[in-house]
């Protein structure tokens, strides 16, 4: 038997109670989670791996929430999740307008917190969102969810494919 796939998730805070206590919480979830106290640990980390998603806290000293989404947007296009007690308005916008597929202001609801991400990754899965990977990650959250094999046979074609390759490739896909 093939052992469960874990979704990684990357935790970018510089508080670190919140750090801990979300890396257990979604670690019982069922993802595999690595954290960072600060966004140049945050990139050294994504030059080793790359998460499913990360969740980004936007005011931390030297480089804050809104660098390291522009940073992480220029290597790729990684589901982001901004985890913030900053609530003006402008931030919002421009966190979503420009990095980020959520925005949850803190103090937050741990249970929307989980809701929001399994949100995200579904819709970054089905094509929303995603990274270098992701028909790779698709694949892989399909496959955690314990779908059929023909719909993970189909999910592992990569997006970046023509169309007719593709059609080539599902073909030939177990039915």
């Amino acid at each position: 038997m093939v052992p469960a796939v874990r979704p990684a998730l990357l935790l970018v805070d510089d508080d670190p109670t919140l750090l801990s206590v979300l890396a257990r919480r979604m670690g019982r979830e069922g993802y595999d989670v690595t954290t960072a106290s600060s966004g140049s640990r945050a990139l050294a980390l994504l030059d080793q791996r790359w998460p499913a998603l990360l969740i980004i806290d936007l005011m931390m000293p030297g480089m804050d929430g809104f660098e390291l989404c522009a940073r992480v947007k220029r290597i790729a296009d990684l589901p982001i999740i901004v985890l913030s007690a900053v609530d003006a308005s402008e931030a919002k916008v421009r966190a979503l307008e420009d990095y980020a597929e959520d925005y949850i202001t803190k103090p937050f609801d741990p249970d929307e917190l989980v809701a929001r991400v399994q949100r995200v990754l579904y819709r970054s899965a089905a094509g929303g969102a995603g990274g270098r990977d992701s028909g790779r990650d698709a694949f892989l959250l399909r496959r955690w969810r314990g779908e059929s094999s023909a719909s993970l046979a189909t999910a592992a074609i990569p997006r970046q494919l023509s169309q007719p390759s593709h059609r080539v490739l599902a073909a030939g896909s177990p039915k």
